[in-house]
């Protein structure tokens, strides 16, 4: 996972160093992205396999956001269920709840997949820029434009229970350990020219009431 991180693709990987030890095996989340002819591909991963939660249906998050606080996120996430069933969709956070996008855009998020490995929840899809643009005011408003080559935004990720009957999502895991959400403390840029990160050096967890330091 680790492989070109830096220079042939962006990523974060937790916690910092996990990767280097015993294949890896501590390592807790992930998110990897790469350039893509049409925009940005990003997997992200979360291990579920210890979180104390009485539910076998599970949900990652990856949240785009313009600074250090949950706030006002545009949200990439998925869920999966006891069978292996999943699905994967946009939505936004803002101070005070997270809601799910109906209206994305045919086309705008591609080659979408949800999957357990290892005992981790992965998640994948490619964004569109171009597709974007196709959504109407209210969702250009609440799925930030990546493609501005000026525009740094904070990555962070987060994992939790689902309701097996509707997936809708229950709260983060708050176990006090690796698996409470984590936020790059550097920002990093997604458009077709911008460098790679690896922002795992500045990654830290969240406190509560959602302010993350």
């Amino acid at each position: 996972v680790s492989n070109g991180c830096g220079s042939t693709r962006g990523c974060m990987i937790l916690p910092n160093g996990c990767h280097l030890v015993n294949k890896g095996a501590s390592c807790t989340t992930s998110v990897i992205w790469e350039r893509t002819s049409t925009g940005v591909r990003f997997e992200f991963a979360a291990d579920i396999t210890r979180m104390n939660m009485g539910s076998t249906t599970h949900w990652s998050a990856l949240g785009i956001s313009t600074n250090e606080i949950m706030d006002l996120d545009t949200v990439l996430e998925c869920v999966i269920g006891p069978n292996g069933t999943g699905a994967f969709r946009m939505s936004w956070n803002d101070k005070t709840k997270n809601e799910v996008l109906v209206s994305t855009p045919s086309g705008f998020m591609t080659n979408t997949s949800v999957s357990r490995d290892e005992g981790r929840l992965v998640c994948a899809a490619t964004w569109n820029h171009a597709a974007r643009l196709q959504g109407d005011a209210t969702f250009l408003f609440k799925v930030y434009d990546l493609s501005n080559a000026s525009s740094q935004y904070h990555l962070l990720l987060a994992r939790g229970y689902a309701d097996p009957l509707t997936s809708a999502k229950g709260i983060h895991d708050i176990t006090d350990s690796e698996f409470f959400p984590w936020i790059s403390g550097s920002p990093a840029s997604f458009c077709s020219s911008c460098p790679y990160s690896n922002l795992s050096a500045t990654a830290h967890q969240s406190v509560p009431p959602r302010k993350l330091k």
